[in-house]
């Protein structure tokens, strides 16, 4: 049975994270879309599978997510295969190792890198992160490497290991992607609310495993949130909210629920969005980029003797505003009500049919940036 099976994948890909995790807070932020510009070339996207999944090299799922969209023509991907073993950060270290090895070998001046990870595989690029960042001499140019990670449990914003998540000021220019209710990387603030935890667990064997293969990076019903550094400038991490029609506890209903889900939605989403704490991340309405998603390319590339940074030195810095690749844009919004469901943002921007939204009163104002920054595709 398929509830069954989710149920193993789910084990599989998450078994030992620890959940629990305060609210969001920070400073102000700005709201922000993704550009996804192509690179003439296309890229060499490096894959690498969540938990379990990974250990078996048989079947890929990863290169099949979102949409396929990076593993489009002209892009080639190739799957990084680590001990894909959810059993402690010893296997995120090895898978890192790997990716780094994968990244190295890679011809100097060659096309543009992307590190595409699900689950357990995002947690391999994080840990990659954190190692160039420690060891700056070994550490690949950033304008010759990106990232996107999906259903990331140590994403900054809703991880049940958030706290291991990347500053924004990181040097490598990334994607995180969120799907409402994937139990792993968007997990209810507290366990008192027993209704949302149960849809949390529920959407740990459901909307993380299943919920990514048709998210579609430029849907306007998504959500694009781009912190600031600790300079106030933009980070170079967006992060990607894609809302879920239906609740996991409602899916698992399965043939019945498209018949239960009118009915029983407008009475158990406001109670399952009262136990999440999150940022209100302002919607940028309209389609991002028309026409297929492609990689979140450099602009440029370094041809140098070797993929490590001329300057390693300084390579893994805190980038300026000025210098942010162009495939992340700040955008303009306007202030919003507090908020507890993301999805209550999209109601106010006319996305979904409007929602009675949980209050949040207790929560302070978050500033947004007052106007767009011109750029040119």
């Amino acid at each position: 049975m398929r509830s069954l099976f989710t149920a193993g994948l789910s084990i599989g890909l998450c078994a030992t994270l620890l959940a629990g995790s305060p609210a969001d807070q920070g400073p102000a932020r700005a709201s922000a879309e993704v550009r996804l510009a192509a690179a003439s070339q296309g890229a060499t996207v490096l894959t690498l599978e969540g938990g379990l999944i990974g250990v078996q090299h048989i079947w890929r799922f990863t290169p099949k997510q979102l949409q396929g969209s990076l593993c489009a023509s002209p892009n080639v991907c190739t799957p990084v295969d680590y001990p894909a073993w959810p059993l402690g950060q010893h296997f995120n270290d090895e898978g890192a190792k790997l990716l780094i090895d994968a990244i190295n070998a890679q011809p100097a001046g060659g096309p543009p890198i992307v590190a595409f990870g699900h689950s357990q595989g995002g947690q391999v690029i994080y840990t990659a992160i954190r190692r160039w960042l420690a060891e700056p001499a070994n550490a690949p140019d950033p304008s010759t490497v990106s990232w996107v990670s999906i259903g990331n449990p140590e994403n900054a914003f809703g991880g049940v290991k958030k706290q291991d998540g990347l500053a924004p000021d990181t040097a490598y220019q990334g994607i995180e992607v969120i799907k409402e209710y994937d139990g792993w990387a968007d997990a209810p603030s507290g366990p008192f609310n027993l209704l949302s935890w149960l849809n949390g667990q529920v959407g740990r064997s459901t909307t993380h495993v299943w919920g990514y293969f048709d998210v579609d990076l430029n849907s306007p019903k998504n959500t694009y949130y781009r912190p600031n550094d600790v300079n106030g400038n933009p980070g170079n991490i967006t992060y990607v909210f894609v809302p879920n029609d239906t609740l996991p506890l409602i899916e698992m209903t399965g043939i019945l629920a498209p018949l239960l889900n009118p009915i029983l939605d407008p009475i158990l989403r406001p109670i399952v969005d009262a136990g999440y704490s999150r940022p209100d991340w302002p919607v940028v309405p309209g389609p991002v980029v028309p026409g297929p998603v492609q990689l979140p390319g450099a602009a440029t590339v370094n041809v140098s003797a070797s993929r490590r940074a001329p300057l390693a030195a300084s390579a893994v810095q805190t980038s300026s505003a000025s210098s942010v690749p162009q495939s992340v844009r700040t955008a303009a919004a306007q202030p919003a009500p507090q908020i507890h469901s993301r999805r209550g943002a999209a109601e106010r921007a006319g996305v979904t049919p409007p929602r009675t939204p949980s209050p949040a009163a207790s929560r302070p104002a978050v500033t947004r940036a007052p106007e767009r920054m011109a750029s040119a595709t």
